[in-house]
């Protein structure tokens, strides 16, 4: 495929490697998932899957509620004006400082993954003579979906609390009363993009949530579902079909209601609300033939994009990439013609390889560039920056047309520079 031409002018003002994210995809992402789940769910935004403030921001404008998973996620949210109240911890590990942090700010709810954090909490609001909302993130039981590997959750992990652990919490919660639950939270799929498979993992989360609010006659002002949207990899994949889970939604709405659950309902996505509106896009530094193989050589790699690296991407299966030719003019004859081309990154480890049967046009040049599509979730915050020492790739926003910048590139003397300021002070 070519890509458009609304990159070159970006490019040719900001240089490459950079990553590109186009607001009118996210805004339609988020139109798209609101219209789905409809007016009794609202969304939560894995702040993991890309931290950048511009696009907090903008997802704040959508009204959107936040999931951190870290002390400093929290910081950056708070220093870009996100209320307290419009977020949620998360994250298995959580320290008695992320705690007491979370406590001292009064954030909406944090999601509790074990006995020792509510026990933790209970004692940092006994010192301060206050109180905090939790939410428990259980681990349900999934045995009555068929395909269950397509949620892409180990059965056994480090996250959530068994069902047979509520009996000791609740008794627990019972006779302290300065940690208060107000909900339940459970999160046990990624990435899904059946929406079939999708279904019956909502319908078990909802059956169990109400099993447990009747077993141990709970008050729930918040249901949490978790996330799964997801967005496909590979050429090939399906996109999630999520007109068919309009119907799905509304059902397990009526269901929580029928069973006097009138708290709110909460899907959390990151990947499905910014995934698909990112660009990663490189130079072409070299073009070698070597053993019967074409190998590309780009001016980024995996200390950009680490999951398209060959240790984390499925072998066999291929991922969009698209093309601009430095030179615009390009006749019928050189679009046809193609080749077969292995694209590495530039660094010095053999895993920097970030396709390895990618169909190209045959005479592309160095000077030309690779555009990788499906980069706006767990890319640059989720790679090792300063790996080997290259520059951090810049990030554009595009917006009506136009390329704005929302973070500079950034050099490992920049960083040990910071590093030596902030020792001296």
């Amino acid at each position: 495929m070519d890509a458009t031409d609304k990159f070159r002018n970006i490019i040719e003002k900001y240089k490459t490697p950079l990553f590109v994210y186009d607001r009118d995809i996210i805004l339609s992402k988020i139109e798209d998932m609101k219209q789905t789940i409809g007016e009794n769910f609202e969304i939560v935004y894995s702040m993991k899957a890309n931290p950048n403030p511009v696009l907090l921001q903008l997802f704040h404008s959508s009204n959107l509620l936040f999931e951190v998973a870290s002390s400093g996620e929290l910081s950056l949210l708070l220093n870009c004006g996100i209320a307290p109240e419009k977020i949620l911890f998360a994250g298995p590990g959580k320290t008695a400082d992320e705690l007491k942090f979370c406590v001292d700010k009064k954030i909406l709810s944090i999601n509790v993954e074990s006995m020792r954090e509510i026990a933790t909490l209970e004692t940092i609001c006994s010192e301060q003579n206050t109180n905090v909302d939790i939410c428990l993130r259980i681990n349900i039981n999934l045995d009555s979906i068929a395909n269950r590997r397509e949620l892409n959750w180990f059965s056994t992990s480090k996250f959530g609390i068994d069902e047979h652990c509520l009996d000791e919490i609740v008794v627990f919660l019972r006779s302290h009363k300065r940690v208060r639950c107000i909900g339940l939270h459970v999160h046990m799929a990624s990435n899904v993009t059946n929406h079939e498979i999708l279904t019956e993992y909502l319908f078990a989360i909802c059956h169990q949530i109400i099993n447990i609010m009747d077993k141990f006659k709970i008050t729930l002002k918040i249901v949490n579902f978790g996330g799964g949207w997801g967005n496909p990899n590979y050429l090939g994949e399906r996109e999630l079909d999520s007109y068919n889970l309009r119907q799905t939604y509304k059902k397990i709405a009526y269901l929580l209601k029928n069973s006097k659950i009138n708290g709110r309902m909460l899907v959390e996505s990151g990947r499905y609300l910014i995934g698909s509106a990112g660009y990663y896009i490189a130079d072409i530094v070299d073009i070698k033939e070597r053993a019967n193989k074409n190998i590309i050589v780009i001016n980024g790699g995996i200390n950009h994009m680490l999951f398209l690296s060959s240790a984390f991407r499925i072998r066999g299966k291929q991922i969009p990439i698209g093309y601009i030719r430095k030179n615009k003019k390009c006749s019928k004859r050189e679009v046809s013609a193609k080749k077969i081309y292995e694209i590495g990154g530039s660094l010095c480890t053999p895993i920097d390889y970030m396709a390895n049967h990618a169909e190209l046009p045959s005479d592309l040049k160095p000077g030309d560039y690779l555009v990788f599509t499906n980069a706006g979730a767990y890319t640059k915050m989720a790679s090792p920056l300063n790996f080997l020492g290259h520059d951090w790739p810049s990030e554009v926003l595009l917006s009506h047309g136009e390329g704005h910048l929302i973070a500079s590139p950034i050099s490992l003397n920049d960083i040990i520079s910071l590093q030596n300021r902030l020792q001296q002070d």
